[in-house]
């Protein structure tokens, strides 16, 4: 079936035809009327053709536009229940598959005997915090979840490392780290720079420090193949997170990006 457009032209084009016929064979003045009517007929005729034209040509896009809708959706669907992206916590035993804290202290120079006090950010179910109070005289560490918080003081006791950790549920965000400025030599920034504000955080966690003391970040690496994670969209890259440091004017680069394996990478900045 041929186009309204192009059904309405040649309506146009006969009709004018015709009338022009008409006139030319002599009917002059009589065929006036006929040719005035059959005008206006295909002047009808082809306008209504171009007001089907436009409409199919809008349904034709809000269908493009919902088919696209529908795929994107499903997409991000598949992509949710295949991959859970957001930055909750797994189930422990999960967790645990994931990520390798001995590893990562060890390639990030988190060693003992070389930090005295340290604060870590959101402690989870504890996996960095066992590792690391073995290694620090002093260790504070706090989560927004009462859960975690008990979670881990229970495995501290657990494992008789709970003489030298302080434990306790705090929004490190709203309410800062109630820690004294240059009160540690280290701080502890896991997996939580997709943050609204890193930049601030990180200012934040450096006003912490004395002179020289570190600030240790990791971070899930910007790879759609990682099994969890925040969106790629909000996740950062390795040097994103280095611009920040820098930005702080409090930091300089130390160490990094270093593998943090199994998904990880991290960097360490020291207080200038």
């Amino acid at each position: 079936m041929p186009p309204p457009r192009a059904v309405g032209r040649a309506l146009l084009a006969s009709a004018f035809g015709l009338a022009s016929d008409s006139l030319a064979r002599g009917a002059g003045l009589a065929a006036l009327p006929r040719f005035r009517t059959a005008r206006r007929a295909a002047c009808t005729s082809f306008l209504l053709a171009r007001r089907a034209e436009a409409a199919d040509s809008m349904t034709g896009q809000l269908s493009f536009a919902c088919r696209r809708q529908t795929t994107l959706a499903a997409k991000e669907s598949e992509e949710a229940a295949t991959r859970v992206r957001e930055s909750g916590m797994p189930p422990v035993e999960y967790w645990e598959t994931l990520v390798d804290p001995v590893t990562t202290l060890d390639r990030l120079g988190i060693v003992a005997g070389r930090h005295a006090r340290m604060v870590e950010l959101g402690c989870g179910y504890g996996t960095y915090t066992l590792v690391a109070a073995a290694r620090v005289s002093e260790l504070l560490t706090f989560d927004i979840d009462a859960s975690m918080v008990d979670q881990t003081l229970q495995k501290l006791r657990a494992a008789e490392l709970d003489k030298n950790v302080q434990a306790s549920v705090r929004d490190v965000v709203a309410h800062g780290y109630g820690s004294e400025a240059e009160g540690c030599d280290a701080v502890l920034l896991f997996n939580i720079l997709h943050c609204e504000d890193p930049v601030g955080m990180m200012h934040a966690a450096a006003a912490t420090l004395q002179p020289g003391g570190r600030l240790y970040v990791t971070h899930w690496r910007h790879d759609h193949t990682t099994p969890r994670g925040p969106p790629l969209s909000i996740r950062p890259r390795p040097e994103q997170i280095e611009e920040w440091a820098l930005a702080t004017g409090i930091l300089r680069t130390e160490l990094g990006p270093v593998d943090c394996p199994p998904w990880h990478y991290g960097w360490a900045f020291s207080r200038i």
